[in-house]
């Protein structure tokens, strides 16, 4: 995951030297962030299916093998070869992220989850903060396209170790035959929960996205930055979600209550959201991009803990939800660079397509708020029973 995080938006800094070699539009180069989100996003429910259906050692080693794909950047020399390559690296992480959750579920308590969590998840961002950070420099000294295959080498690396010292228990269960399995995947696909986590994810990731991917050059074209100071000035958010995202699993261990860490990020991203280019140019944009960056990854830990802790899910099921989560995040998440580099084209400004991403940001406050807690469920689910029992 560390390695997902090296290469996932590490084109975003310096995409001004990519639109210049290959003479692209925006929306065209835009592609290299949102495509490969909507990869990951197809592949997603796919990878909760096979986590639930395959050996999960053997789906996580595909899926570090494809993440590598950026290693071979450097002899590329095309924009659809370059694109394919990322394209795969999408399609890795699609795989990738749903077939840790069974993983997660086996070796550790539930009350250790959420820390967890938070742990995989702050080590991922630290690899996004790092490439944000150095990619610029990188680039200067070797060329962006080696620098890009540098990144990619680190998760071939993470391919061997994962082929050498790799190991998981099965949990396929052959007395269950892949036609029941499909019907629990579509009852789990059009629970309230899978619904509403989706979209709270969505909203939130979909403006992550589309920041990063265009804050660094909306700072270099229109406030005169340069790629570097740009692309440190955007590694906050990382940064401050690393940071976030480890207290969230120290939080997430002392109290159980899902929902006020989902509001209070939601209420954090969309004000972040708005000042992070409504206040360029000025000082308050650092406490905006400190609050965007916090609130971005604050609820994540909690997010992704709940389909675990959901009564009646097991392992494969919360590896379903799981991949749901991720779809859905992950189609927003494609539409919204997309949806910036476009209208950006059409009127010549940043601001139409930032604004939409911020209002969809305020989808992670509304599913704060109508998301039940899983303790709660589990204790009206119990009441149910004894009082069925009692009935019989």
């Amino acid at each position: 995951m560390f390695c997902v995080g090296l290469s996932f938006f590490s084109v975003a800094p310096i995409m001004p030297l990519i639109l210049e070699e290959y003479s692209i539009s925006r929306g065209t180069g835009s592609l290299l962030t949102s495509l490969v989100i909507l990869v990951q996003a197809m592949f997603s429910l796919l990878g909760g299916l096979l986590a639930g259906l395959l050996r999960p050692r053997k789906v996580i080693l595909f899926g570090c093998i494809l993440i590598s794909a950026p290693v071979l950047t450097f002899a590329l020399g095309n924009f659809w070869l370059l694109l394919l390559s990322r394209v795969l690296m999408g399609l890795g992480f699609g795989i990738l992220g749903p077939a840790t959750i069974p993983i997660l579920m086996q070796y550790f308590r539930p009350k250790e989850l959420p820390l967890v969590n938070s742990l995989i998840m702050s080590i991922s961002v630290l690899g996004i903060t790092i490439s944000s950070l150095s990619v610029a420099k990188i680039s200067d000294s070797i060329g962006w396209e080696q620098a890009l295959s540098v990144f990619g080498s680190a998760a071939l690396l993470s391919a061997v170790l994962w082929l050498f010292f790799g190991h998981v228990e099965d949990i396929t269960n052959t007395d269950i035959t892949t036609n029941k399995k499909i019907r629990q995947a579509i009852s789990v696909i059009r629970k309230k929960e899978t619904v509403i986590l989706s979209s709270a994810d969505g909203g939130a990731f979909g403006q992550y996205v589309a920041l990063v991917a265009w804050l660094p050059t909306f700072y270099f074209e229109f406030h005169g930055l340069s790629l570097i100071r740009a692309g440190v000035l955007v590694s906050l958010l990382p940064l401050v979600g690393c940071l976030s995202g480890f207290m969230a699993g120290i939080l997430s261990m002392k109290y159980s209550a899902r929902k006020p860490f989902l509001i209070a990020s939601g209420a954090m991203v969309s004000l972040g959201g708005l000042g992070s280019f409504l206040t360029a140019g000025t000082p308050l944009v650092y406490p905006s991009l400190l609050l965007l960056g916090a609130g971005s990854w604050l609820y994540v830990p909690f997010l992704l803990t709940i389909p675990m802790e959901l009564p009646g899910n097991d392992p494969a099921r919360a590896a379903m939800m799981t991949g749901v989560i991720f779809a859905i995040g992950g189609l927003v998440g494609f539409a919204s660079p997309l949806t910036v580099g476009i209208l950006t084209d059409a009127t010549g400004t940043y601001l139409p397509g930032f604004v939409t991403c911020s209002v969809l940001s305020l989808g992670l406050l509304l599913g704060g708020l109508l998301i039940s807690e899983p303790s709660e469920l589990s204790t009206n689910r119990q009441v149910n029973m004894s009082d069925q029992k009692q009935c019989t």
